[in-house]
């Protein structure tokens, strides 16, 4: 377990050579170690968190036991000192304790899925009755009225839209959220589909949000684009997060736009996000795709990231980002024509 051979342990002392440094790094004064104390207080001490260094410099948790040694007149001589290595166990108690954790999340988020599908079913239906309520108030305007009033009417209805195509967006997660409390995990359905009608969804979503905020939302070579085989609803939670990412992060007359090229000698299209906002510092833009990934919006949690490169990952696609603080921030999303 020390590495050592007999000849190199015999006659040394032992807490010098493999007990000398606690976990934090820090060095371990033989007068404070545990394992001494049997032959000074001729008490038994066993222990269960401590570390044991090996002759390459590595280390590994240890339980020990440090019985007294007596000579025949009962006069402590020192002690006999057993010791395991506890790394399996331990990494079984993190395992256990991991499962335990997931077990847990995985009944909340089914208590979670069934609320929501509940509480999304008089949304969607209120909705309805909303739309029928408004189409008879508006045509009993008088002419002249409803002329003047029509835009608004038409507002009402794109507003009415965005709410149902939302909720059964999140119908659709809850599903799939629901599929994965019971073990199942849908992949993706790869089908012909149109980037520029992927992200037009998008910022028809969030154009009120980008509105209310000063915040113009622009698209550049996104017809050009040819199709591609993708999963739609992957791609547009995809880019939702990183443009819904973006518009906090800007001052009012602060833009998002969204370009596309083709990449013809990977036989792929990029889509590039770019904002002119904050940036980030080198610190958070170089743990972006780590499992370290932090978040860059105050009270954030980094997720937002991680489903974004878990849809660009499933596409067989790479995504890169380019920022500097205060020269706002681009994301490169490389996606393959066609799926293998």
């Amino acid at each position: 377990m020390l590495g050592y051979k007999t000849s190199e342990l015999l006659g040394q002392p032992s807490h010098t050579l493999w007990h000398h440094t606690k976990a934090d790094g820090n060095p371990y004064p033989s007068e404070e170690c545990p394992i001494y104390r049997a032959y000074k207080d001729g008490a038994v001490h066993h222990g269960n968190e401590e570390l044991f260094w090996r002759k390459d410099g590595s280390s590994f948790p240890a339980q020990y036991t440090s019985t007294p040694l007596r000579d025949e007149e009962g006069d402590l001589i020192g002690a006999v000192v057993t010791f395991l290595d506890i790394t399996k166990n331990k990494q079984m108690a993190a395992q256990l304790l991991e499962e335990t954790r997931l077990a847990e999340v995985t009944r909340v988020l089914g208590n979670i899925g069934h609320d929501m599908k509940n509480m999304l079913m008089p949304v969607l239906s209120g909705s309805s009755l909303l739309r029928d309520e408004l189409n008879e108030q508006f045509d009993r305007l008088p002419i002249a009225v409803s002329q003047t009033e029509s835009q608004s009417h038409k507002t009402s209805l794109e507003i009415l839209d965005m709410i149902v195509s939302n909720a059964r967006r999140i119908q659709d997660q809850v599903r799939e959220m629901a599929d994965a409390v019971k073990g199942v995990t849908s992949l993706p359905e790869f089908i012909p589909c149109q980037i520029v009608t992927v992200v037009e969804e998008v910022l028809g979503t969030l154009r009120m949000y980008a509105e209310e905020k000063g915040i113009t939302l622009r698209t550049q070579n996104l017809m050009d684009l040819p199709t591609l085989e993708a999963d739609d609803r992957r791609l547009f939670n995809a880019f939702y997060n990183l443009i819904n990412n973006a518009i906090p992060e800007m001052p009012s007359g602060g833009s998002v736009t969204v370009r596309g090229s083709i990449e013809k000698d990977k036989n792929a299209i990029k889509i590039s996000v770019a904002d002119t906002g904050r940036g980030m510092s080198p610190e958070i833009r170089d743990s972006l795709f780590t499992s370290q990934g932090m978040s860059r919006k105050r009270g954030g949690t980094g997720l937002g990231i991680k489903i974004v490169k878990d849809v660009v990952d499933a596409h067989g696609g790479e995504i890169t980002v380019e920022s500097e603080e205060s020269k706002g921030t681009t994301f490169h999303v490389i996606l393959p024509i066609t799926h293998t």
